[in-house]
Order: C-alpha cells, then sequence, then structure tokens
C-alpha cells in the first residue's frame, strides 16, 4: 500500500557543537564521551548480547540509549495508534554523528575499526530480529530506522561516514540499507588521504552510484546528509525520481530557512539536527514545501510531544572533555536534554 502519511520520531541531542575563545578562531568539534549506559526498559537478552557482542565500550553506550529510543517510540507509537491503517510510514531519526568516537581520540587516529561497525550493524539487525518474540502483539511493520550517521574506517584505511537504515515494510519484511554521505564539510573531522570522498585524489568525487542509494522508491523518500543539501543531492533525484513526498534532512549543522533555494518543491520535509544551537526548537523540525520550494506558513508552528528523555548533559563539561580548556560553548544555553519527539503535520 503507498503511504500516504509520514510520522517522524526525531531525536534531539547534540553530537557537534561549537567551541569559542577570546583571542582564538571559533571550532567545531563532534564527538564526546556519551555518558552513562542507559538501558533503562530493554530486554535482558538484548543487554547481555551487546555487553558480549560489542566490543568497543564507547559504542556499546551510545548504542543502548539508541535502542531505549527506539523501543519506546515503537511502544509510544503502537499504544496511540494501534488501530491506524497502514498507509502511514514512522520515520525515526537521529542526527549526523551520533556514532562518532570522542574527539581526542579522533585526533589521535582512533576512530572506530571497520569491525566495530560490524558488530554494531549486527546489534541492530539482531534487536530487530528479537523484538517480535518480546514484544509479540506489536506489529513491526511501516516502520523506517534512520539510525544517525557512523564514522568508521573501512578496509582501505579510508574514513566513511554513513547511515544504517532499516526499513520494515507493510508486510513486516526486514530490509537493511547502508547510505554514504557522499559530499565532506570541513567541520566533520575526516582529512585528506583518510577521507572516502576524495580517496586518491585532492578532489571530491562525484558518486551517482552512491546518491541513487539516498532515494528509497517504495516510500518515496530522499535522505540527505547536512552539507549534501547544499549541493542540491536532492533536487537532483527529485527531478529523476518523480513523485517524492518525504525528505529527511540528518545533520550536524545545516539549518534550513523559510526561502531556502534549495529546498524541493511541495514535499514533506523532517530535519534532525546534531548541532547544538540551545534546543529541540532549532534542531529539530517538520515542515512542507509548497510549489515554488518554500516552507508553508501554516506549518511553521511545529507540532510536537516528548516520547522519552535521558540524562541531561552539561554543555559546559564539553570544552574539558575534548581537550580545549579555556573555551565555551556557543549558543543560549548551558544543557541538553536528550529527547525523542514524535511530530505530526
Amino acid at each position: 500500500m503507498p503511504y500516504v502519511n509520514f510520522k517522524p520520531y526525531i531525536f534531539y541531542i547534540p553530537t557537534t557543537c561549537s567551541l569559542y575563545k577570546q583571542g582564538c578562531k571559533q571550532e567545531t568539534v563532534c564527538g564526546w564521551d556519551p555518558g552513562p549506559f542507559e538501558c533503562d526498559g530493554l530486554d535482558r537478552s538484548i543487554i547481555e548480547y551487546m555487553n558480549t557482542n560489542v566490543a568497543n565500550g564507547d559504542l556499546r553506550n551510545r548504542l543502548a540509549r539508541m535502542l531505549v529510543a527506539i523501543e519506546k517510540s515503537i511502544l509510544f507509537d503502537y499504544e496511540r495508534e494501534k488501530f491506524q491503517v497502514g498507509n502511514t510510514l514512522k520515520i525515526f531519526v537521529a542526527p549526523e554523528f551520533y556514532f562518532r568516537m570522542p574527539y581526542l581520540q579522533q585526533v589521535a587516529g582512533n576512530d572506530y575499526s571497520l569491525e566495530d561497525y560490524y558488530q554494531l550493524t549486527a546489534a541492530f539487525w539482531t534487536y530487530f530480529e528479537t523484538f517480535p518474540k518480546i514484544h509479540p502483539d506489536i506489529p513491526l511493520k511501516d516502520w523506517l530506522f534512520m539510525c544517525g550517521t557512523c564514522v568508521h574506517y573501512e578496509r582501505s584505511g579510508c574514513l566513511k561516514n554513513e547511515i544504517m537504515m532499516f526499513y520494515f515494510r507493510s508486510q513486516g519484511n526486514l530490509s537493511l540499507r547502508e547510505v554514504r554521505k557522499v559530499h565532506t564539510s570541513g567541520i566533520d573531522g575526516i582529512y585528506g588521504d583518510k577521507d572516502w570522498n576524495r580517496s586518491g585524489t585532492l578532489f571530491e568525487r562525484k558518486d551517482p552510484i552512491m546518491e541513487r542509494f539516498h532515494y528509497l522508491d517504495e516510500p518515496k523518500i530522499i535522505v540527505e546528509i547536512c552539507v549534501e543539501h547544499l549541493y542540491d543531492t536532492t533536487k537532483q533525484l527529485a527531478m529523476r525520481y518523480p513523485g517524492v513526498k518525504m525528505v529527511v534532512l540528518m545533520a550536524a549543522g545545516m539549518p534550513v530557512k523559510d526561502d531556502d533555494k534549495h529546498l524541493v518543491p511541495h514535499v514533506q520535509y523532517a530535519r534532525c539536527d546534531g548541532m547544538f544551537y540551545g534546543g529541540p526548537e532549532t534542531m529539530t523540525e517538520m515542515f512542507e514545501t509548497d510549489i515554488r520550494g518554500r516552507k508553508m506558513p501554516q506549518y511553521s508552528a511545529r507540532n510536537r510531544v516528548s516520547v522519552c528523555a535521558f540524562t541531561t548533559i552539561d554543555m559546559t563539561t564539553i570544552p574539558s572533555l575534548v581537550g580545549m580548556d579555556g573555551y565555551v560553548v556557543v549558543g543560549p544555553k548551558t544543557v541538553a536534554t536528550p529527547t525523542v519527539f514524535c511530530y505530526k503535520l
């Protein structure tokens, strides 16, 4: 059945921030200690699996928190919409750099390994396969899980920044698609010969095959990752594949203005941004564009409800965590409470 409606579950959580110090250049960093192992509500079998099969402790902590966010989103949706017609696709979205090694590890060359990435993917797959056994009364279908991006090494020694997308169709069958960011930004922390997008050359390579992976045909959705928005990747895909209904912008520093010339006309947008601007009102949003590609004014008021929240992050501690004592985090707020919000138009 073609999807008519889209309901995003957007995970507000800072993954990137700008730091300022008087007399110094402003710096942008991504990645810091993820905090405690938050697994409240997860089945013991899932916790045991992670403890046994996900070797990297930093990765394991981030994964546990995301699985809690995913599970609470599923349960929240089921309790409120259990009798809904199957023409609505629920979309869970986490921001760019959700899976990113702490900054001091990055500068030492210790990003996630390829084996770490395989373990992460296997853990997600195991969780989704186990879910029906733990919750046999909840049908897991019409869900698309966009699990942030993960920066990790490849066999070539290059670093990739890519999304793991797990898609449950209306029949309940599960598929995985990996979507690689095809344009590297200056704030990504990926430089020189380690950049997959510039492997073997100083110039960024155009990769239409990987761009194609950004488009999902059955739900008519395009996903763009941060600076790809400025390269009009989505606009080009929308021309190649008519009928696009939804665009998900997963970012770490890509605000969208009302008259943004890079927006696709007459579609719905969900934006999940990890750049700490101060709060969910500036880092998450859902809106629709008109026939000229402008934000429609009637959707400027955000219609969202909190699903679940996690341990509050004291953003004033970030400079010391990334080895930049004396700097302060740019933004009007000093704390952030990671929260999943459900959005409806």
